[in-house]
Protein backbone atom coordinates (compact mmCIF):
# COMPACT_ATOMS: atom_id res chain seq x y z
CA UNK A 1 0.00 0.00 0.00
CA UNK A 2 1.17 3.13 -0.88
CA UNK A 3 0.28 6.91 0.48
CA UNK A 4 -0.19 10.19 -1.51
CA UNK A 5 0.63 13.81 -0.20
CA UNK A 6 -0.53 17.24 -1.40
CA UNK A 7 1.71 20.03 -0.16
CA UNK A 8 0.87 23.39 -1.53
CA UNK A 9 3.86 24.86 -3.16
CA UNK A 10 3.77 28.13 -1.69
CA UNK A 11 3.87 26.84 2.05
CA UNK A 12 6.49 23.95 0.89
CA UNK A 13 9.83 25.29 -1.18
CA UNK A 14 10.91 22.38 -3.56
CA UNK A 15 13.86 22.06 -1.53
CA UNK A 16 11.90 21.03 1.72
CA UNK A 17 10.47 18.48 -0.08
CA UNK A 18 13.30 17.58 -1.60
CA UNK A 19 14.67 17.06 2.22
CA UNK A 20 12.00 15.12 3.41
CA UNK A 21 12.17 12.64 0.48
CA UNK A 22 15.95 12.08 0.57
CA UNK A 23 14.83 11.16 4.82
CA UNK A 24 13.20 8.48 3.92
CA UNK A 25 16.05 6.80 1.19
CA UNK A 26 15.51 3.17 2.08
CA UNK A 27 12.50 3.08 4.01
CA UNK A 28 9.85 3.94 0.84
CA UNK A 29 10.27 4.77 -2.65
CA UNK A 30 9.40 8.28 -3.13
CA UNK A 31 7.88 10.23 -6.78
CA UNK A 32 7.46 13.60 -6.81
CA UNK A 33 5.94 15.92 -8.88
CA UNK A 34 5.37 19.99 -8.59
CA UNK A 35 2.32 21.24 -11.15
CA UNK A 36 0.26 23.95 -10.83
CA UNK A 37 1.38 25.22 -6.91
CA UNK A 38 0.88 21.65 -5.36
CA UNK A 39 4.03 19.03 -4.98
CA UNK A 40 2.45 15.52 -5.50
CA UNK A 41 4.21 13.09 -2.89
CA UNK A 42 3.97 9.50 -3.63
CA UNK A 43 4.82 7.02 -0.78
CA UNK A 44 5.71 3.38 -1.39
CA UNK A 45 6.92 1.63 1.02
CA UNK A 46 9.93 -0.93 1.31
CA UNK A 47 10.64 -3.80 3.28
CA UNK A 48 6.82 -4.01 5.11
CA UNK A 49 7.09 -0.38 6.34
CA UNK A 50 3.74 1.21 7.23
CA UNK A 51 3.07 3.52 4.68
CA UNK A 52 0.70 6.19 7.13
CA UNK A 53 4.25 6.01 9.22
CA UNK A 54 6.12 7.20 6.38
CA UNK A 55 4.01 9.44 5.71
CA UNK A 56 4.00 11.24 9.26
CA UNK A 57 8.02 11.08 9.13
CA UNK A 58 8.03 12.70 5.00
CA UNK A 59 5.67 15.75 7.07
CA UNK A 60 7.90 16.10 10.08
CA UNK A 61 10.85 16.23 7.84
CA UNK A 62 9.21 18.69 5.30
CA UNK A 63 7.88 20.71 7.75
CA UNK A 64 11.50 21.12 9.92
CA UNK A 65 13.72 21.74 6.86
CA UNK A 66 11.29 24.43 5.77
CA UNK A 67 11.02 26.28 9.04
CA UNK A 68 15.15 25.82 9.44
CA UNK A 69 15.37 27.50 6.22
CA UNK A 70 12.87 30.14 6.89
CA UNK A 71 14.75 30.82 10.08
CA UNK A 72 18.44 30.65 8.61
CA UNK A 73 17.08 33.30 6.27
CA UNK A 74 15.70 35.54 8.93
CA UNK A 75 18.29 35.83 10.93
CA UNK A 76 21.07 35.91 7.87
CA UNK A 77 21.36 40.11 8.40
CA UNK A 78 22.28 39.46 12.39
CA UNK A 79 24.29 36.98 12.27
CA UNK A 80 26.05 37.67 8.81
CA UNK A 81 28.24 40.67 9.85
CA UNK A 82 29.43 38.61 12.98
CA UNK A 83 30.52 35.85 11.09
CA UNK A 84 32.29 37.99 8.93
CA UNK A 85 33.95 39.99 11.18
CA UNK A 86 35.39 36.79 13.51
CA UNK A 87 36.33 34.69 10.24
CA UNK A 88 38.26 38.11 9.28
CA UNK A 89 40.30 38.35 12.47
CA UNK A 90 41.27 35.12 11.68
CA UNK A 91 39.42 32.20 13.55
CA UNK A 92 38.64 29.38 11.46
CA UNK A 93 34.95 27.21 10.86
CA UNK A 94 36.74 24.37 12.11
CA UNK A 95 39.68 23.72 14.98
CA UNK A 96 42.58 21.85 13.58
CA UNK A 97 42.92 18.54 13.61
CA UNK A 98 44.99 17.41 15.95
CA UNK A 99 46.74 15.01 14.11
CA UNK A 100 47.52 17.46 11.99
CA UNK A 101 49.34 18.91 14.41
CA UNK A 102 51.34 15.79 15.07
CA UNK A 103 51.85 14.89 11.47
CA UNK A 104 53.52 17.14 9.38
CA UNK A 105 53.07 15.73 5.82
CA UNK A 106 49.04 14.95 6.67
CA UNK A 107 48.75 19.10 7.14
CA UNK A 108 50.70 20.02 4.38
CA UNK A 109 48.69 17.20 1.90
CA UNK A 110 45.33 18.32 3.74
CA UNK A 111 46.84 22.00 2.93
CA UNK A 112 47.21 21.97 -0.88
CA UNK A 113 43.75 19.20 -1.26
CA UNK A 114 41.80 22.62 0.96
CA UNK A 115 43.61 24.72 -1.56
CA UNK A 116 42.85 22.86 -5.08
CA UNK A 117 39.58 22.73 -3.81
CA UNK A 118 39.18 26.69 -2.79
CA UNK A 119 40.53 27.11 -6.14
CA UNK A 120 37.92 25.09 -7.83
CA UNK A 121 34.90 26.94 -6.10
CA UNK A 122 36.52 30.08 -7.20
CA UNK A 123 36.54 28.93 -10.91
CA UNK A 124 32.96 27.43 -10.66
CA UNK A 125 31.46 31.35 -9.53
Amino acid sequence: MSAELRLEAAWYAREAVDAAAASLAGRARVALKTEGGVHTVRLTPVRGKDAAALAGDFLDEALNHQLRSELVALARPATAPVLARTLRAGFTAVPKDPLEEMDKALAAEREAETAALAAKARRAR
